[in-house]
């Protein structure tokens, strides 16, 4: 048996996370009869969902239906899904675990002789087993074209397919037509999102009808920073959020004044704090600390926010609302 005529790269173990039907080949009573596959050979609409990565591995493998007819099929299993039967020839490529732009799915369907792959959910006619991953339509840097082709048919109406890099079907094998694109190496993971990080500055002590300005600053190393925003909350109504200003930002770092109307609040302490967000969809709050809870020392699990990051030790302050007129000493600080 011919060992796969794809490009070098090494091998990775990997478990069967496809649930496929490992039942083989029971004949059925008269000749299977093998539709030209240069036309049946015909995707499915493809659809467009989130990126990911094509770092589904698969395999290929096979095992002798009779003494002189074998069946090829690929396989998400790095070990032979048949101990007894299989055998595996060896990592024929990657693929996307999910739909993705200009891919379609591969199914693995079950035939009279065997297992096909096609690019068809109705399996050209024969019985659907699962979707092995997806594949490319087009041709992109490190994925391969792939095809199928079709070996001879024997005295008892068996044949095999087999799934190959070759455009030249290996030996004793014809072209059906091509499947579409594998990659040969799996993507690299994403490179994990950072949050951002924020400070406030401002006075932490203002008259009742006055205004309160805020000095907002963020900066990120993922993407760039979307938005500051800053929210006051009274200290005596836990998490009651209040935004009063915010930033528009389009940069990795981002500064900006807002203002606090204070004419309509009461009188008191409030925490004042500011948000961040950034394009990757990371954000920090004020309102979350190292330790785990809110300003109220609340567990985050309680809160809405619970997946927000902490923006920093500055980016919260206490502020103290007076009576008009009372004279008081304003700090720049944060808690």
């Amino acid at each position: 048996m011919s060992r796969l005529p794809v490009p070098t790269t090494r091998l990775f173990k990997v478990s069967a996370s496809l649930l496929l039907s490992t039942a083989y080949f029971v004949a059925a009573i008269g000749v299977w009869q093998v539709q030209n596959a240069r036309s049946t050979l015909t995707a499915d609409s493809a659809t467009t969902t989130f990126a990911a990565n094509p770092d589904r591995a698969l395999y290929r493998q096979w095992h002798k239906t009779t003494e002189t007819t074998l069946d090829h099929y690929l396989s998400t299993s790095a070990t032979p899904e048949n101990p007894a039967l299989a055998t595996v020839d060896g990592l024929f490529g990657y693929v996307y675990p999910s739909s993705q732009p200009e891919t379609v799915p591969l199914y693995r369907c079950n035939t009279p002789g065997g297992h096909i792959e096609s690019i068809r959910s109705d399996c050209e006619g024969y019985s659907l087993e699962g979707i092995l991953g997806y594949v490319r339509q087009t041709a992109a840097t490190n994925w391969v074209q792939f095809y199928r082709c079709i070996g001879r048919t024997n005295n008892r109406g068996y044949v095999d397919h087999i799934s190959t890099t070759d455009p030249n079907c290996e030996t004793n094998y014809n072209l059906e037509g091509p499947l579409g694109f594998i990659s040969s190496t799996p993507a690299a993971p994403p490179a994990p999102i950072s949050p951002p990080t924020a400070s406030i500055q401002g006075p932490t002590g203002l008259n009742k009808n006055t205004l309160g300005t805020y000095k907002l600053t963020g900066s990120t190393v993922s993407g760039k920073l979307t938005k500051l925003i800053g929210y006051r909350s009274n200290k005596n109504e836990p998490n009651k959020w209040i935004e009063f200003g915010s930033i528009n930002c389009s940069s990795a770092t981002c500064e900006g004044s807002v203002n606090w109307d204070t004419s309509q609040e009461s009188l008191g302490d409030y925490y004042v704090v500011v948000n961040a967000q950034n394009s990757s969809g990371a954000i920090c709050s004020g309102n979350v600390t190292s330790g785990a809870k809110d300003l109220w020392c609340n567990p985050l699990s309680s809160l809405a926010g619970a997946t927000f990051n902490d923006c920093g030790i500055t980016s919260r302050l206490t502020v103290t609302l007076a009576a008009a007129g009372l004279l008081l000493l304003s700090v720049v600080t944060s808690i």
